[in-house]
């Protein structure tokens, strides 16, 4: 089967990446809300905790955000630095 002629992988892949941009817009703006009320970025474990998820779906959340260059890590101690954007 050839799925560059198949519709509905073509609608498949355009659900799955619109699901994928509202997680990482979801996740960014909860890194800001923490940042705000507490003066620093969240670590992972706290991260999932103020999302209400759990946290093995923290790092695929993370790695969209890097992906996106949203959000980058300190080489020095791995603490999170959030790159400012328009959202």
């Amino acid at each position: 089967m050839n799925y560059s002629d198949d519709t509905n992988n073509i609608l498949y892949s355009g659900i799955t990446s619109f699901t994928r941009q509202k997680t990482a817009n979801e996740t960014y703006r909860s890194i800001l809300k923490y940042c705000k009320k507490h003066g620093h970025t969240p670590t992972r474990k706290a991260l999932a905790k103020w999302m209400k998820i759990p946290i093995g779906s923290i790092n695929g959340r993370i790695n969209l955000l890097k992906k996106d260059n949203r959000i980058t890590f300190d080489d020095r101690n791995g603490q999170m630095i959030v790159v400012e954007t328009d959202d």
